[in-house]
């Protein structure tokens, strides 16, 4: 088709942003979906309706159709055009909101599910993504609806509330070894999407936060106590353990990263609703990759490792050339040759960038008097630091502090 491309580019995202994507050609009455282990799958059932050949005939082109079932779950479905063999394209199903525990329990009950079977139910519901309804997702659907129409189209809500069952299992199944192998498959499936988070932290790739995290809520954790807070906590802690051995794996000494994890662990433990889990989930997964590309030593020998670390260890404290050197065990002429060629500036301006940096941040983050960040900087000399300071940022410490007000 002549828009193929496009349309695998649409297909993609979505199935990253962990929506099913189903195709439906009514010539050749086959059904094809984008696989994916994280995607909520379409319940057969309401595929069924929507692909019923009276329904189909009731679907016009140019046309870009939003159902809602009985239960909630939302799909969005459109014909292509029909040089294109007129297949039907199905996005679902996904929600606009988390699904309480309330609404799952209902969801239980309408459909007669016994309590055996109830965590299939869960477990179904937890896959279910959360799109806002404003989300990126929609309005590149509605450019490539633009594309391949040529023209205005029109968007239908037809709010159906079908009497459509619910069967992401099938309910007469009440065997204890597919019980196992639910299970088994649900942990694989976390496992599988912690190692892309792992991989993605240690190659320092923050732009794919959306993509992993996209549709995340409560729901999607496993549950190991039956106190919500204390269970995403529980989830956040290990999730940082997790992240620091990626950030490890990306070339970073344990010493950068024992003061973020830190930080997060204090984070953590301050919680005091679930509201915002998913914002401190992403917020970590962002500042580990942003460790890894700011902080990873694999680049350089381990002798300039060991030369840099030293250094971000305590930039307050007398370091020189000559000192480092003697720490190292190692000639200074050596050294100094070595660090130019691998980090391309001398120790001695790589140490003066990293204090002027560092007293910058503390201008812009603090009260504290210019002395006193000199100081934390390793310079005493307050005159020396203003000098310094002017001739890397343009101003004076005072006049840097007063143009941020500006």
């Amino acid at each position: 088709m002549i828009f193929d491309n496009e349309l695998k580019l649409l297909c993609e995202t979505f199935k990253r942003s962990r929506i099913a994507v189903t195709m439906f050609s009514p010539d050749s009455n086959t059904v094809t979906m984008v696989e994916n282990e994280y995607l909520a799958k379409p319940d057969q059932t309401i595929l069924t309706a929507m692909l019923s050949g009276g329904f189909l005939d009731k679907i016009n082109h140019k046309t870009l159709y939003k159902i809602t079932d009985r239960l909630g779950l939302k799909y969005t479905f459109f014909l292509l055009p029909e040089s294109a063999t007129g297949a039907l394209l199905i996005f679902g199903p996904y929600t606009h909101s988390a699904l309480t525990d309330s609404q799952v329990l209902e969801i239980g009950e309408m459909q007669g599910f016994s309590p055996k079977n109830f965590a299939r139910v869960e477990e179904y519901c937890a896959s279910i993504p959360v799109i806002s309804e404003g989300s990126h997702l929609f309005i590149m659907l509605d450019c490539f609806c633009e594309h391949i129409w040529k023209s205005p189209f029109e968007v239908i809500d037809l709010q159906r509330q079908e009497n459509i069952s619910f069967s992401p299992t099938d309910n007469n199944v009440d065997k204890k070894n597919d019980d196992i192998l639910l299970d088994m498959k649900a942990m694989e499936i976390r496992y599988k999407l912690e190692n892309e988070i792992m991989d993605a932290v240690a190659n320092g790739q923050s732009y794919k936060v959306n993509q992993i995290f996209t549709g995340f809520h409560e729901r999607s954790f496993e549950k190991r106590t039956s106190d919500s807070l204390r269970n995403l906590k529980n989830y956040c802690v290990i999730m940082n353990t997790i992240l620091r051995k990626a950030a490890e794996r990306g070339g970073v000494h344990p010493m950068y990263i024992d003061r973020i994890s830190s930080k997060f662990a204090n984070k953590i433990e301050q919680m005091t609703s679930t509201a915002k889990i998913t914002n401190i989930m992403a917020d970590m997964f962002t500042s580990y990759c942003e460790l890894v590309k700011k902080r990873s030593t694999e680049k350089y020998s381990p002798m300039i490792a060991e030369t840099i670390i030293m250094i971000d260890a305590d930039i307050s404290a007398e370091l020189s050339l000559s000192l480092i050197s003697e720490k190292l065990n190692i000639s200074s002429v050596y050294l100094s040759t070595i660090f130019k060629k691998e980090v391309g500036m001398t120790i001695t301006e790589f140490i003066r960038n990293k204090r002027l940096n560092h007293a910058a941040h503390l201008l812009r983050t603090s009260n504290l008097q210019v002395q006193t960040i000199a100081t934390h900087c390793g310079i005493t000399d307050l005159q020396y630091f203003s000098k310094l300071f002017k001739k890397q940022f343009g101003k004076t410490p005072k006049e840097y502090r007063i143009s941020l007000k500006g």
